[in-house]
């Protein structure tokens, strides 16, 4: 399991579990004290699906899911223009599949009337790509994507935020608690525009504080190169 909350879902099963983390989160994770500091890169961690992939079929979600990113990335964007910052979208599509198209086209539909605003789209080459990258940003903004809880479990600077149509999970008081810095539901401009300027003031080490503080490894657990599955597994 990636985190203890999981035995929740499994508690009618009798066995002994054990928390390891993500296997690719923790196998790819090398540095630990890199200096982000230097790093001018935004990067939002897409999730898109081709309509036909949708988990409902529900038309009300697909558009839920549209309109909450088309109102998301337009903040990004002037933020990112407004301080001098690239924005990177982090694509879920493999690049050589025939749907990473469809993605790159739906985020350029966005972002290319941004003129000026610095801004990229990061195929996923394999499985390990993405979180490669991760150790090249300053910020990560995602929504219910594993890869942010993920960066966030390695010390690195991240904003996630709640759809609404997820506001009765367990871990929906992550989102609601005001005193949380790192997670939202609000998708107000001015708003945004302050919790992006107070988790970039913060250094590495409140992040971190942070992270224990919110008992987020309850969620994740960091383990690097697998040791603790490597030991159950050949000891």
């Amino acid at each position: 399991m990636i985190g203890r909350q999981e035995k929740k879902f499994y508690k009618s099963i009798k066995t002994k579990f054990a928390v390891v983390g993500s296997i690719l989160n923790n196998e790819s994770y090398k540095n630990f004290n890199i200096n982000r500091s230097k790093n001018k890169i935004i990067a939002f961690i897409s999730q898109y699906r081709a309509p036909e992939n949708f988990l409902f079929k529900d038309s009300d979600y697909e558009n839920y899911y549209n309109d909450n990113e088309t109102v998301l990335l337009p903040i990004l964007a002037s933020y990112c223009q407004i301080y001098n910052l690239e924005l990177v979208i982090m694509g879920c599509c493999y690049e050589n599949s025939n749907k990473n198209f469809f993605e790159y086209n739906y985020y350029k539909s966005i972002l290319d009337r941004f003129i000026g605003l610095k801004w990229n789209f990061l195929y996923k080459k394999n499985n390990y790509s993405n979180y490669y990258f991760l150790e090249k940003v300053l910020l990560v903004v995602s929504f219910e994507s594993t890869l942010g809880l993920e960066a966030l479990s390695r010390g690195i600077k991240v904003l996630r935020f709640q759809r609404e149509i997820y506001q009765y999970s367990k871990n929906s008081w992550i989102y609601n608690n005001k005193n949380i810095k790192y997670f939202s539901h609000n998708f107000d401009k001015e708003i945004i525009f302050k919790k992006l300027h107070s988790i970039l003031s913060k250094n590495r080490h409140y992040v971190l504080k942070s992270y224990n503080k919110i008992n987020l490894s309850s969620l994740i657990k960091l383990d690097a190169s697998n040791k603790l599955l490597k030991k159950l597994l050949f000891n």
